[in-house]
């Protein structure tokens, strides 16, 4: 009998073994008949059909268990599966090393040719992307009529470029994949493995081709530019200097640095470093614009000696920078604050003081011929770089110069240091009148009630702020911390707008927990705002007396604030044009756009921009107002040449005296200085997100590979049991229950 049932034509699934099936059918149907037999004499027709159908019912019991099953028909043609190929087309893909071909030409010649890529659109949806600093989608054609000159780009980003086609997969896109193909360089040196977990979440699979070998050229570049706009006449500043070799590990070198004041070498020594930063200490005595040359002694056997040399140009001033102090309600911060700002020889200070109601004290430093001392209108408030406000100020100045504030910070770029928290009464008319016209500015909102004896702490930003870092003296900035005075008293704060950076924060006394902003910045326009919110600081003017590592920290703090706070500012101590351009130093190829400044209008038909490039060819550039003020112009040109470049203004008759600058054009191509393919990556890259790693001179593997990837996806139908059926349930249990309606009505039970 078992070898009847499974020459059937369906599939048996029994629940457990056949055997004891049917022994407990033979053993149930035995049991049947004998209690037929034993009602047979007393109702033999009704005995004989409730045994039928009780035998009926035991049959298809035991036909259950044995699991009859069916399979669905097979489908042998899958869906149509996504492929992303994706394209380096950084500059190291212009090495010549894949069978004497560049890698960008092998990749379109052998993996993106018009055939293959038809046969792969024969079974897969294809999308293209081009990618180095970013990932750029392209067309079919664009693929197929691709120049090999398109791999220009000088940077090479393939995790972010992965990243960022990986995440625009949908999630319910099953099957995708990507072929990857690169020489495996990411100019950011970011590891593969983030990449590889996302590509593994998204379910989608990554084939790696990885062109190119392990160059083997020597080679140096150096970058070079100023770490400030210009500096004050003999201040010490720095040019930051990065060396960077290939294929040199243990080569040495020399950095010569030449100006008018001399020349001085610099030994340099890689010792397996990719690359060397270090700081050249720069001063000049005298005002104007100095050039530095920089370059490199070349090494045995480097095949490009033009990036090892570079120019830098620093602007010096011998102006004074020029501050006004405006208290109105004396004490000692405000003295204390005066006092350090008038050791700074570099610093022109004129202090306001409203001393009573009805008297005002007015006190110089250093102060130039012609500088206003209560400014009365804009143009008074232009004359100073940095303006700081104490206490009361509705009390010292015109409401209509008030007023004025926000628009010398916003739209002149100048710079306000809130000395003393909130610098209004906020319970007076007058004050609530100012408050209303500074908020705009003020690095927070405020709310009712104080804080007392805060004690503070140096945020992140605080530990490399110059205001602090040079504050310190011969102590870190984790032992300025320790011993730094409390503020006496801290306003509570609503709010801290978006674009404020906490330098100083207060901290809980019994948690220990972050408080509140205690000194803080923001950018507000084209200018910029300090503000010390709260009072005490004089304190730290004191902190010296108890330990002689604090003496000074108050003193270089305010001088250095004011100076970082002119340093970024868009003009000049004394100019009233200025020229600034984006960079001093500039990749070849790249743009360079710089702004004129004015603080009073200029028609544009009266100004234009030249540029004359090292062989002296001049090019006129049009300058385009940012405002309809006209008081500041922008023009962008395009640096097609290597080397010291000069921008003049031309033919601009309010300028009191001619405005020029000068930057420098490089060339620097760190795609192909660091070219080497990364074969190790790009393997386990493919490696651990289920795709495979493509040798590349072998495209129809692809080709094989897809079709078993495919062959595999391909899920086979699935067997059935015949009886799962709500109608073959139903048949089942109404078969039963007449079954025993009959045997109970007939008395057999």
């Amino acid at each position: 009998m078992i070898s009847l049932i499974t020459q059937l034509a369906i599939i048996w699934r029994p629940f457990f073994s056949p055997m004891p099936i049917l022994a407990i059918g033979i053993i149930l149907t035995l049991l049947a008949l004998f209690n037929a037999y034993r009602s047979f004499r007393f109702k033999p027709i009704l005995s004989i059909a409730a045994c039928a159908m009780r035998l009926l019912l035991i049959f298809l019991m035991t036909l259950l268990l044995l699991g009859p099953s069916d399979i669905p028909p097979e489908t042998k043609i899958p869906t149509r599966s996504p492929l992303t190929i994706m394209l380096d087309t950084s500059a190291s893909m212009q090495n010549k090393d894949v069978e004497k071909n560049s890698r960008i030409r092998h990749a379109l010649t052998y993996w993106l040719n018009q055939d293959q890529l038809k046969k792969l659109e024969a079974d897969y949806d294809l999308s293209f992307i081009a990618f180095d600093s970013s990932p750029k989608s392209v067309s079919y054609n664009d693929i197929v009529s691709a120049n090999p000159t398109i791999a220009a780009g000088s940077k090479s980003s393939i995790v972010q470029s992965l990243t960022q086609t990986i995440s625009n997969i949908p999630k319910d896109q099953d099957n995708s994949a990507i072929l990857l193909l690169s020489d495996g360089h990411d100019s950011e040196s970011e590891p593969f493995g983030s990449v590889a977990q996302l590509a593994k979440a998204k379910n989608t699979a990554i084939h790696t081709v990885t062109l190119g070998g392990v160059t083997s050229k020597c080679d140096l570049a150096l970058i070079a530019h100023a770490s400030q706009p210009y500096l004050l006449a003999n201040e010490e500043g720095n040019i930051n200097v990065r060396v960077l070799q290939a294929n040199a590990n243990q080569s040495k070198t020399q950095l010569t640095v030449t100006s008018s004041s001399g020349e001085k070498t610099f030994p340099i020594q890689f010792n397996g470093r990719q690359s060397i930063s270090l700081n050249i200490p720069i001063k000049q005595e005298q005002p104007g614009q100095y050039e530095y040359q920089l370059s490199l002694s070349p090494i045995e056997g480097e095949v490009e000696k033009s990036n090892n040399k570079a120019s830098v140009f620093i602007d010096t001033t011998d102006s004074h920078l020029k501050v006004l102090l405006v208290e109105g309600e004396p004490y000692w911060d405000t003295k204390f604050i005066a006092h350090s700002l008038r050791k700074d020889s570099r610093l022109s200070l004129t202090q306001v003081t409203q001393v009573t109601h009805k008297r005002k004290e007015t006190i110089t430093t250093r102060s130039d011929h012609g500088t206003p001392l209560v400014p009365q209108n804009i143009e008074d408030l232009r004359a100073y770089d940095v303006i700081i406000l104490g206490k009361g100020i509705e009390n010292v100045l015109d409401e209509s110069v008030i007023k004025l504030l926000p628009k010398y910070v916003t739209d002149e770029g100048g710079r306000i240091i809130f000395a003393r928290g909130r610098p209004y009464d906020p319970l007076s008319s007058k004050g609530i009148q100012t408050s209303s016209y500074l908020s705009i500015i003020e690095p927070v909102t405020w709310n009712s009630g104080y804080h007392y004896d805060q004690t503070l702490q140096i945020e992140s930003a605080g530990k490399v702020h110059p205001s602090l870092t040079n504050a310190t003296g011969n102590i870190n900035i984790e032992t300025l911390q320790e011993y730094l005075p409390k503020f006496k008293v801290v306003p509570n704060i609503a709010k801290v707008k978006s674009a404020t950076r906490t330098l100083i924060s207060t901290r809980a006394s019994m948690t220990g927990t972050k408080g509140q902003p205690a000194v803080a910045v923001m950018p507000a326009g084209h200018g910029m705002v300090t503000s010390i919110l709260g009072d005490g600081m004089w304190r730290w003017r004191l902190a010296g007396h108890n330990n002689k590592d604090l003496i000074g920290v108050y003193d270089r703090f305010w001088s250095s604030m004011v100076r970082w706070l002119v340093m970024g500012a868009e003009y000049k101590p004394g100019e009233s044009v200025s020229l600034r351009l984006a960079q001093r130093s500039i990749q070849v190829g790249e743009d360079i756009s710089f702004d004129l400044l004015c603080r009073l209008p200029i028609q544009p038909d009266k100004i234009m921009a030249s540029i004359t490039d090292p062989t002296g060819e001049e090019h006129f550039v049009a300058l385009t107002p940012l405002s309809t003020s006209n008081l500041r112009f922008r023009a962008t040109w395009t640096v097609e040449k290597l080397g010291v470049h000069l921008v003049k203004i031309h033919q601009a008759d309010e300028l009191a005296k001619p405005v020029s600058a000068k930057f420098n054009a490089f060339e620097l191509d760190l795609e192909r200085l660091y070219s080497s393919a990364n074969h190790a990556e790009m393997k386990q890259l493919a490696l651990r997100t289920g795709g495979a790693p493509l040798p590349p001179d072998k495209p129809k593997q692809l080709l094989d590979m897809l079709q078993r990837y495919r062959a595999a996806s391909i899920v086979p139908p699935q067997p059935y049991y015949l009886w799962d059926s709500g109608l073959a349930l139903f048949v089942l249990l109404i078969w039963l229950g007449t079954e025993w309606i009959i045997r109970k009505q007939g008395g057999l039970l």
